[in-house]
């Protein structure tokens, strides 16, 4: 592979090579200096076929970097994320397209596929009440990351979960705006994976919206054992 020299503004010094491709683009290590390059082949030539070249290039007497891609296809996870209000109306416009008579079944088909991860993790071990709590709880807040805040409460054969900022809620919102009933598949999801962590049944009592706050209300359970 050939290493192309450039040096722009600046003494020649050594430098370590940068692999670039074309539409790359280089700019300027100083704060002042607002140059850019922008790798593209030459008019006429056809593709090499590599995969990149390797190029030694100086900018006010410092390599030069390339810039960071601003495109959604290279963010990481943490950097992607997705508005509410977006994901509200998707959840609205989901839930309307489906025939009434199916929202149900998909509520609870659709719970069960968000436990199921959590289920899994289980590997087919039953949980004591002892250890529901913090298993549940690291589930819903740090895979699922289905709200801002998640408490789950275990005393004797009751099951509490707190939601305080749960994203789904708005869209729930939207669907009441609409005349529609709101549609969590949470309360039936997590009814269905105490059942399978305890191994003794488990039964929804409940969801208490006390504070009337959207995305803070309680869902009660009753297990077997």
């Amino acid at each position: 592979m050939s290493v192309l020299e450039l040096n722009i503004l600046g003494i020649p010094k050594e430098v370590s090579p940068i692999k670039v491709r074309e539409g790359d683009v280089l700019i300027c290590a100083c704060d002042d200096c607002q140059l850019e390059l922008v790798v593209q082949q030459a008019r006429g030539e056809e593709a090499c076929g590599c995969e990149g070249c390797e190029i030694n290039v100086t900018c006010c007497d410092k390599p030069m970097a390339l810039k960071k891609k601003m495109d959604a296809t290279v963010e990481t996870e943490e950097e992607a994320t997705v508005s509410r209000s977006f994901f509200a109306k998707y959840h609205a416009d989901l839930i309307c397209s489906l025939p009434e008579e199916e929202v149900a079944k998909a509520r609870v088909k659709l719970g069960g596929a968000l436990m199921q991860p959590f289920i899994d993790s289980l590997e087919g071990q039953p949980l004591d009440h002892p250890q529901v709590k913090p298993r549940l709880e690291a589930y819903l807040r740090d895979e699922l990351e289905m709200a801002d805040y998640v408490g789950v409460t275990v005393e004797g054969k009751e099951v509490s979960v707190e939601l305080k900022g749960c994203h789904l809620c708005h869209g729930n919102d939207v669907l009441r705006q609409r005349g529609k009933q709101g549609c969590c598949p949470f309360a039936p999801g997590i009814n269905r994976a105490l059942s399978r962590a305890l191994q003794g049944g488990s039964r929804l009592e409940g969801v208490t919206k006390a504070s009337g706050k959207t995305g803070e209300c309680v869902i009660k359970y009753t297990t077997g054992r």
